[in-house]
C-alpha cells in the first residue's frame, strides 16, 4: 500500500519501520527494488529511483542508516533486470541476517 503497510491477506508483508533495516544487511538494498511492486512498475528507471529515494524516509525514517546512498536510474535498470528465484525465501534470509545482527524487526 502507499504507506508501506503491505497487504497481509495477499501475503504482502508490511515494510513500515523495517525498510531501512534491509539497507543494513548485504543484499538488502538490491532486494527492496526487486520486489514485484518495483520490478513490475511501469515507471521508468529514473522515476523508480526517485520514488525509492522518497519512500525510504517516508516509511522507515527511524531505521535508515545515517549515510544512505540514493538510488540512481542506472542502478535501478541493473537491479530490475533480475530477481531472486524465490522472493519469500530471500526475504527470510535477509530477515535472519538482520536478526543475527541484532537489528529490530518491527
Amino acid at each position: 500500500l502507499p504507506d508501506g503497510s503491505g497487504a497481509p491477506a495477499k501475503a504482502i508483508p508490511s515494510m513500515r519501520g523495517l525498510l531501512g533495516q534491509f539497507l543494513r544487511v548485504p543484499g538488502g538494498r538490491e532486494f527492496i527494488v526487486q520486489v514485484p511492486g518495483v520490478m513490475n512498475s511501469p515507471l521508468k528507471d529514473a522515476e523508480a529511483a526517485e520514488l525509492m529515494n522518497w519512500l525510504l524516509p517516508y516509511v522507515s525514517a527511524s531505521t535508515l542508516p545515517t549515510q544512505v546512498v540514493p538510488y540512481t536510474a542506472e542502478e535501478m535498470a541493473r537491479l530490475r533486470q533480475s530477481r531472486p528465484a524465490d522472493l519469500m525465501a530471500r526475504r527470510q534470509q535477509l530477515l535472519d541476517a538482520m536478526a543475527e545482527a541484532g537489528l529490530p524487526l518491527n
